[in-house]
């Protein structure tokens, strides 16, 4: 059974699904960052730390580089 509720919150994990990063925190990473300045991160503080951690992440700084033109 799929999910249409907005992902708001983040697992006791500290992870979008199961116990370590994953597809679901790339794909939630992505889809936040194109909408980023449009959210009240008041609103949804656990997902702002996930959100900070998460793309601070060493991997993903160096996966995000790959796509940089400078």
């Amino acid at each position: 059974m799929r999910s249409t509720q907005p992902i708001t919150s983040v697992g006791a994990s500290g992870f979008i699904s199961g116990d370590r990063f994953g597809l679901a925190d790339i794909a939630a990473l992505t889809m936040l960052l194109s909408i980023e300045q449009k959210l009240d991160w008041t609103r949804i503080p656990r997902l702002q730390r996930w959100f900070e951690t998460a793309r601070t992440r060493p991997a993903v700084v160096r996966g995000f580089k790959a796509f940089d033109p400078s």
